[in-house]
């Protein structure tokens, strides 16, 4: 029996099943007409052209963020004697909705570099900058240590990552994945050592100079690739950045 496509779409959504497409065109990759059908084309709307950065946008959601948490600490009224159990179902069901709308929005690039585990905040128009960054990328990590390391691994994150409406993707449903996503990497490449491009992972995992999870000796945050690749003085700060860190090899 013949399914149509549609048909075949609605059954597996009703199912809890999420389909698979390509999320970007990649490097001589045959080419497809299927593709990720929410594939973060252009970043939500608040966040400047000027900065154009996920690392912003997720500084914005973490807001929204705050304010969902209250949310779910709020009690339920109790329904008043005249109340049905279907108005207080659905007025529970609203206040779920609500908070599971707070969804965040990023895209970031993890590549295995030598002794490197190096995460890139993404931009919406990143697969054109792709060259130019990778280039870029390359002559950072010969500042530091003086050697030509070679690529073992690279993969994208774009997130929200589930296609079900019905799944939390909030920002610490976010976080929890990106932690043990880079933890797994670091316990499969012998490696502690991360390198950190734009804001993205470092709002993620809550890293600040002051904060007791930023470690010096194993992380380096810099500036975005693609603010370098933009504003030259955002390299200069790079530079300064690096030869204040451990990673540093004379």
């Amino acid at each position: 029996m013949t399914v149509q496509a549609d048909w075949k779409d609605d059954y597996l959504s009703e199912m809890g099943v999420n389909r698979w497409y390509p999320r970007v065109h990649l490097i001589n990759a045959l080419p497809t007409t299927l593709r990720e059908a929410n594939e973060p084309t252009a970043i939500h709307q608040g966040v400047s052209n000027e900065e154009n950065d996920y690392s912003n946008e997720l500084s914005v959601l973490a807001a929204h963020e705050k304010v969902s948490n209250e949310v779910t600490k709020e009690t339920v009224p109790k329904p008043k004697p005249n109340q049905t159990k279907g108005a207080s179902a659905q007025s529970t069901n609203s206040q779920v909705e609500s908070v599971k709308a707070e969804t965040v929005k990023f895209g970031l690039a993890v590549y295995i570099i030598g002794d490197y585990i190096v995460a890139s905040s993404l931009v919406a128009n990143h697969a054109e900058l792709q060259d130019q960054a990778w280039r870029l990328l390359q002559n950072i990590l010969r500042s530091i240590d003086k050697t030509e390391a070679t690529l073992a691994y690279h993969h994208t994150i774009f997130w929200p990552f589930f296609q079900n409406k019905n799944a939390d993707q909030s920002l610490a449903s976010a976080k929890a994945y990106v932690d043990d996503f880079i933890n797994h990497l670091s316990e499969e490449h012998k490696t502690k050592k991360i390198i950190a491009l734009g804001g993205v992972l470092p709002k993620l995992k809550g890293w600040a100079p002051s904060s007791d999870t930023y470690k010096p000796e194993e992380h380096l945050v810099l500036p975005s690739l693609y603010k370098m690749l933009q504003n030259p003085s955002e390299k200069a700060k790079a530079w300064k950045l690096i030869k204040a860190s451990p990673f540093y090899n004379v």
